[in-house]
């Protein structure tokens, strides 16, 4: 082991005074005191956890769950009461409109305990310090640790093995003391810069990756305090874009409210958090007393080079989404017996960093696995309510305390991700939930049976009864002759009609809670009515021509405007949509278009599918109806020039607001305004629409993927021989992307990547990764560096009000994609011709909503099918199991058809569901998933 001089004790220097370096020094101290090994620990942190508000605060939830507490007994280390602020006796969950409280599993013992990691919210005065990080660095110091109140400014790493590693500190860089150290211990976390100067410094270090959170501590008054909040954790699963989850952790007379995003959050967030409708009906806003921004870490970091520079801590790794303190304790351990019992020295950090991987990285694993599925069950309502169901039965089960047991443990984080995933799949658990689904479906089988049976007279009701109760239970009318309110309680998945309610805001321009009453009137007919469509793509185009044929033999027929502001004729617009065309689609424009399909702009005929991983591929063709590749712009100017010859009025704008009045919405662009009686939204994702929509409406854009789209042009020699396959991707090794795919054209090959949070890198990396590689033609990568790159994103579910009085959305703004396999094109004009359909016939009436919503049935039914595939696409895949599943479909043909109308989007997803599934199918596929070490 490396030591000073002759004699002299060891000095180990801990960047940070956080549980992550106090903990260290206990350890330290320890392993010194029972190997008779003289020591000295030096902490450096410029910060005094004796301060109140953001100089004191390490940035923490501040819960200690009862795993840790256990562990900080058995090391002899027993928190004051005065520390503690609260103790917590349960979760409660909430999931949409529902909630669940759990109790601690029987047999367990004790509290979570909640703290303030600082001495307290800004302007917060305590009788005392109550700073749970205060209590742990006077405990190293008791133990003998020295600490330098400055921060750490710089570092000098020695290029020889003996030398000392220099530390820099001071409060500014310009006065900068010395300390000489034999080992460093990097306990810095995520929510300071030395980081990203470390990584700087040639050791290799690379930070772990992070998400912004939002944090803020809420007093409410005593009395919501006690009957809401009570001794509970509460946890929000809101279906939101922006929110993941929240939660509100009683301390004392304060709440600790932490909002966690599905990316980084905005400090707008708070807003949004007191909008929910969960929110709203339980607790007032409150002005946070004090709030931050921290970091969470969601992965591991690239570790350092340097054989006496260890990390411990967020600045390492974390525990996915819970028990920080925990993950800090169990580092410091590991990386204090990895440096005490190596006396080598050189070996110390591989040893600490293979155990923390066993322990705590490979972990996150199956964590990431049960935080996916939750968010699963958490956003499609069927799941939700089965789940409950489950957890709900007032017998106390098996099954129900199993449940609730695991989902303890998931939130409070007392048992290691691995072994709940365990939980999750016990023989018998599986067993008694397939045994409760078979007894739901044949009870809901017997009450459908009883609603077909003749009712007796006492269950007759009158008919002004039955109004009434249809009055409160459909709660009519988008349009009615009496006053409309937006309410915005949609239901998202099913396109529910925005209800009209008399104890609803009005809506302003500024929020939808504040809602504007509209004077909207129904009218049957359409007769000089002003129709305005925003977009000219395929969506606004073919609602266009079919609205504009289905009422041309009307007297005084309506005006359609359509507003777009591409130059598509010219066809230099760049659509980053790869273009290919779907069956049934020359069907679907000949029969509902009365369009001729313009085979002429189709650059290449694709006869089937290559699916590939690293290892695997299957090739996916068959007695099927090919595909076809095709400029999406050439397709775009071709409806667009028909919409033209259709008569309908063209004006060359983008549109930029809107004006939501009694008697029609004002449309504003950048040269003509006019006033519509109804607004067709085909504008797909453009964020300026989107931004006035939600602005104005309660409307909220799909969930997206992102998309990054190239193209390379290999010649025409490489472009024969490629062949008239598409190729797609599902990769292990690249995390960022869900899918890839490389599509034949005409005289280039088209290359998408698309995932949550794809960046321009992920593209780099695709393309040169071995199995892409195989694909390309020779000597693409020369070409490599000559690519230019465009950006785009498409629906993985629907909008969320998509029907809004005066106002409908079809395509892409809609969001009725399939989730996974988008068939974007055809979705937009089988959306836009429904939606002409169903104002051609009903007018503008509530009929009309409610026939376009009856016609897009088909779509929407398909979409749980589809989130449900792309997230066993994604675990599978990151699980590598995608492998076994390919190997199996090339002995079974069902499976290889199954796969062949997944990636081509040829059948809708519930219908390859019903048509191939099978339990000898099933189980082989089991079997060949768990067959795979």
């Amino acid at each position: 082991m490396v030591r000073g001089e002759a004699g002299s004790p060891w000095r180990l220097g801990i960047i940070g005074g956080g549980p992550a370096g106090s903990f260290f020094a206990h350890f330290a101290s320890r392993w010194a005191y029972r190997l008779q090994i003289p020591v000295s620990l030096i902490i450096f942190d410029g910060k005094s956890f004796q301060k109140s508000g953001p100089r004191g605060c390490n940035l923490c939830a501040g819960v200690i769950s009862r795993s840790l507490q256990l562990r900080l007994k058995e090391e002899g280390i027993f928190l004051p009461a005065k520390r503690i602020m609260s103790w917590v006796e349960g979760y409660k969950l909430h999931i949409q409109h529902e909630s669940i409280r759990l109790g601690s599993p029987p047999g367990r013992q004790g509290k979570v305990a909640t703290v303030f990691r600082g001495n307290g919210p800004r302007y917060a005065r305590f009788p005392d310090i109550i700073s749970f990080d205060d209590f742990l660095l006077n405990w190293a110091q008791d133990l003998g640790a020295r600490v330098i109140p400055y921060p750490v400014q710089s570092l000098r790493f020695p290029e020889k093995e003996g030398e000392p590693i220099v530390v820099r500190y001071g409060s500014s860089p310009t006065s900068l003391a010395e300390e000489e150290v034999d080992w460093l211990i990097g306990a810095f976390g995520v929510n300071t810069n030395l980081g990203q100067k470390i990584q700087h410094l040639g050791l290799g270090y690379v930070p772990p990756a992070t998400r912004l959170t939002f944090q803020a501590e809420l007093k409410f008054p005593d009395e919501i305090r006690e009957e809401i909040i009570g001794p509970d954790i509460h946890i929000f699963f809101p279906r939101h874009r922006l929110i993941r989850y929240a939660t509100l952790i009683p301390k004392g007379q304060f709440t600790t409210l932490t909002i966690i995003g599905w990316k980084d959050v905005s400090p707008e967030i708070l807003q949004e958090f007191y909008e929910l409708p969960e929110i709203k009906k339980r607790l007032p806003p409150s002005k946070p007393t004090c709030f931050c921004h921290p970091r969470i870490v969601v992965s591991s970091c690239r570790l350092p080079r340097n054989p006496r520079f260890l990390l411990v801590g967020d600045a390492a790794f974390c525990r996915y989404y819970k028990n920080g303190l925990e993950s800090a304790f169990l580092s410091a351990r590991l990386a204090a017996q990895a440096i005490f019992e190596n006396y080598s020295g050189k070996t110390s950090p591989q040893i600490y960093y293979h155990r923390a991987k066993k322990l705590i990285i490979k972990d996150n694993f199956y964590g990431r696995i049960l935080f996916r599925w939750n968010d699963l069950i958490a956003s499609f309502p069927p799941l939700t309510k089965f789940n409950l169901s489950l957890i709900r039965k007032t017998r106390e089960t098996y099954l129900n305390r199993k449940l609730k047991e695991i989902l303890w443990d998931i939130f409070t984080g007392e048992k290691p991700y691995r072994q709940i995933f365990r939980d999750c799949l016990q023989p018998r658990l599986l067993w008694e939930i397939l045994k409760f689904m078979i007894i739901e479906i044949f009870k809901k089988r017997k009450t459908e049976i009883s609603r077909h049976e003749p009712p007796d007279a006492s269950h007759k009701m009158s008919q002004s009864e039955d109004s009434r109760k249809i009055g409160v239970s459909r709660q009519n009318p988008f349009l009615s002759s009496s006053n409309v309110r937006l309410n915005n309680n949609l239901n998202s998945i099913s396109g529910e009609l925005l209800s009209a309610s008399d104890k609803t805001a009005t809506l302003s321009p500024a929020s939808f809670d504040s809602v504007t009453s509209l004077e909207v009137k129904e009218s049957t007919s359409l007769s000089n009515k002003t129709i305005v469509v925003i977009g000219g793509g395929p969506a606004g185009t073919s609602f266009a021509i079919k609205l504009s044929r289905l009422v041309r033999h009307q007297p005084h027929p309506p005006r359609i405007f359509l507003y777009e502001g591409k130059p598509l004729e010219k066809k230099s617009h760049y659509n980053q949509c790869l273009g290919v065309l779907s069956p049934p689609l020359p069907e679907i424009m000949e029969k509902e278009l009365g369009l001729p399909f313009p085979w002429a702009l189709v650059q290449k005929c694709l006869l089937g599918y290559y699916l590939h991983t690293e290892r695997t591929t299957l090739r996916l063709d068959g007695q099927h109806e090919p595909s076809y590749a095709c400029r999406r712009v050439e397709f775009d100017s071709y409806l667009f020039e028909k919409a033209k010859e259709e008569g309908v009025s063209i004006i060359r704008a983008r549109v930029i607001d809107l004006d939501l009045l009694n008697d029609g919405v004002m449309v504003y662009s950048e040269s003509n305004n006019l006033k519509a009686d109804l607004v067709v939204g085909a504008f797909g994702l453009d964020e300026g629409m989107i931004r006035v929509m939600e602005r104005l409406t309660p409307y909220r854009a799909p969930d997206c993927l992102a998309s990054i789209v190239t193209k390379i042009h290999p010649g025409e020699q490489a472009m024969a021989s490629f062949g008239q396959y598409l190729h797609a991707f599902l990769l292990s090794s690249l995390r960022p992307v869900e899918f890839g795919a490389i599509t034949p054209k005409g005289n280039h090959l088209s290359i998408n990547v698309a995932g949550k949070e794809v960046e321009a890198t992920a593209m780099d990396r695709f393309l040169r990764l071995p199995a892409v590689k195989k694909v390309l033609p020779e000597r693409s990568d020369q070409l490599l560096a000559s690519l230019s790159y465009y950006k785009g994103r498409f629906p993985t579910g629907p909008a969320r009000h998509f029907l809004l009085p005066r106002i409908i959305m079809i395509g892409d703004a809609a969001g009725l994609n399939r989730p996974f396999k988008g068939k974007g094109i055809n979705s937009a004009i089988l959306t836009g011709v429904r939606a002409a359909e169903a104002l051609a016939r009903y007018g503008l009436t509530q009929k009309m909503f409610n026939e376009y919503r009856s016609k897009c049935a088909d779509l929407i039914a398909d979409i749980p099918y589809g989130r449900i595939l792309r997230w066993l696409t994604i675990i599978f895949t990151r699980l590598g199991l995608i492998d076994n599943i390919l190997i199996e479909a090339e002995k079974e043909p069902a499976l290889k058809r199954a796969l062949f109308h997944i990636v081509s989007g040829q059948k809708p997803y519930r219908t390859i569901w019903k048509e191939e599934r099978s339990l000898p199918l099933l189980m082989r596929l089991g079997l060949a998933l768990l067959s795979r070490r």
